[in-house]
């Protein structure tokens, strides 16, 4: 890992290195890659995810300007699919919080993820643009393992069964986590977590603000997506949500 300094210009060169970069300065260098982190002079080091991730997709790592037209989301994890856009997907960069923004009416990400059987969590960084219910904010192809509000507004998952939360949708940003390991499920909001319902499905392909017959769609904004093969802690949830809180600021508290 190397340290480089690229102060206030943003179109900075990055340095020949094999390894990960470290950008330190008061703009978003253009050349920072997957891997690198971006800290401003005064910044603490960013604080990392827990490890074992299988999938794992960061706003932070696009370097389209804002507004773009969004066409593709990669996977940080080497090999694995990265996520299409098709519809109304663009890219947000506002005063540096990266996101991508899906439009309500036929915006939607697809990634081909081979099936995740259970135990598994999957972890998303997102706030609903416009606060509705019935609303897919992470599902599969099969319409039966998301992260959604339900009928009357509560936010849900599913595992081939339902767990409510106690939390209505609204439309500030929060770390919406399922944890499935066939035996018991978890549904987190931020640090509030509600546990119930023991589906036994796994996860089917990832989608993105569709459901899986898609025929409906979220107004939603997305900044990053994790998936584990197992059942996350509280205290590894915790640390993704200190992550999220360095990497996307702005977003949750």
């Amino acid at each position: 890992m190397q340290i480089f300094e690229h102060g206030s210009n943003a179109n900075m060169i990055r340095p020949a290195t094999a390894g990960p970069v470290i950008w330190v300065g008061t703009v978003d260098p253009v050349g920072r890659i997957n891997g690198d982190l971006w800290l401003t002079p005064t910044s603490a080091p960013t604080p990392e995810i827990p490890s074992g991730f299988i999938h794992r997709f960061e706003a932070v790592d696009i370097t389209s300007a804002d507004g773009t037209t969004a066409t593709t989301w990669p996977n940080r994890v080497a090999g694995a699919p990265a996520f299409t856009a098709t519809g109304g997907v663009i890219f947000q960069n506002t005063n540096g919080l990266k996101s991508f923004v899906f439009d309500g009416t036929n915006g939607r990400m697809d990634a081909a993820i081979a099936t995740v059987p259970q135990a598994y969590t999957k972890l998303i960084l997102a706030r609903y643009v416009t606060a509705a219910a019935s609303k897919v904010l992470v599902g599969g192809s099969s319409g039966s393992n998301n992260i959604a509000s339900t009928s009357t507004s509560k936010i849900s998952m599913t595992n081939g069964t339902t767990l409510s939360h106690t939390a209505t949708v609204d439309t500030a940003w929060h770390l919406f986590t399922a944890v499935s390991d066939g035996a018991s499920s978890q549904i987190w909001v931020d640090d509030v977590t509600l546990g119930g319902a023991a589906g036994a499905s796994g996860q089917i392909e990832l989608r993105l603000a569709a459901n899986g017959g898609l025929t409906s769609f979220a107004n939603v904004k997305i900044a990053a997506v994790f998936v584990y093969p197992r059942s996350l802690t509280p205290s590894e949830v915790a640390a993704v949500r200190a992550y999220a809180k360095v990497a996307y600021p702005g977003t949750i508290s």
